[in-house]
């Protein structure tokens, strides 16, 4: 109780009062609840989680006996459990149900993969073409070395047992400048013929050339005495046989 001497508009006497302001009390709760809400959201299904679960539960249910088209398959004989079909030995289930839940048109899924499954096909096919051709390159790199060593080789022998001019125009290497009189002197004719010579065939050439006529391996490096020496020490007449 307040005595006589203290006044009403004293600390003592307004702290006993409600505070009754309009509207403060109201926004104040009105703000914590918002908070509350927030921080504690009432936990709710998705959209597709419970289209999918509503979907199951409907399907799980078999079709009543009222149905009509049920009815229609027992007036036909047909009974739960049994399959479709005279023998009875076609579908026992629903068909099942592939619900569409993006904007794509119908058959874009499926152009899509045969289009990645194509795309992913050339690549696999260009890359094996280029790693042939890789592989034909470094081959005939390889054929142009073993050309141009039994070029060298075959001058060589030819000029030791006093053979002044190859068997054929290439069987000597034709540096540039080298030689202009002969190659002045060589028929159209043998310079279509020479250019229409694969480098390997031309090296098979060669290499008969110098294993029949100087009894010599450009793989083997060495000069055999005679055919019989050459067979009996000589892997074969070809790169291959020497690896």
């Amino acid at each position: 109780a307040l005595s006589m001497a203290e006044d009403y508009m004293s600390d003592t006497f307004l702290n006993q009062l409600e505070d009754i302001r309009p509207g403060l009390r109201n926004e104040r709760q009105k703000r914590k609840d918002r908070f509350t809400k927030a921080e504690n959201p009432p936990k709710q299904k998705k959209k597709k989680v419970a289209e999918n679960e509503a979907r199951e539960s409907a399907m799980s249910v078999p079709l009543p006996d009222d149905n009509k088209g049920f009815s229609l398959l027992q007036k036909m004989g047909y009974k739960k459990g049994m399959g479709l079909g005279k023998t009875g030995a076609g579908r026992t289930a629903p068909v099942p149900i592939v619900v569409k839940d993006d904007r794509v048109g119908l058959g874009r899924r499926s152009f899509l993969q045969e289009r990645t499954v194509l795309k992913r096909a050339e690549e696999i096919k260009s890359v094996e073409t280029f790693r042939q051709r890789k592989q034909e390159k470094f081959s005939l790199r390889q054929v142009e070395a073993d050309l141009r060593r039994s070029q060298l080789a075959c001058e060589q022998l030819d000029s030791t047992v006093g053979i002044s001019d190859p068997e054929r125009e290439w069987f000597w290497l034709q540096e540039d400048g080298a030689r202009q009189c002969d190659q002045e002197d060589s028929s159209e004719e043998d310079e279509r013929e020479e250019d229409a010579i694969e480098p390997a065939e031309k090296l098979a050439l060669l290499t008969e050339y110098l294993r029949s006529e100087h009894f010599y391996c450009i793989w083997c490096g060495t000069a055999y005495e005679d055919s019989q020496d050459m067979v009996q020490n000589c892997p074969g007449d070809t790169k291959d046989m020497h690896e």
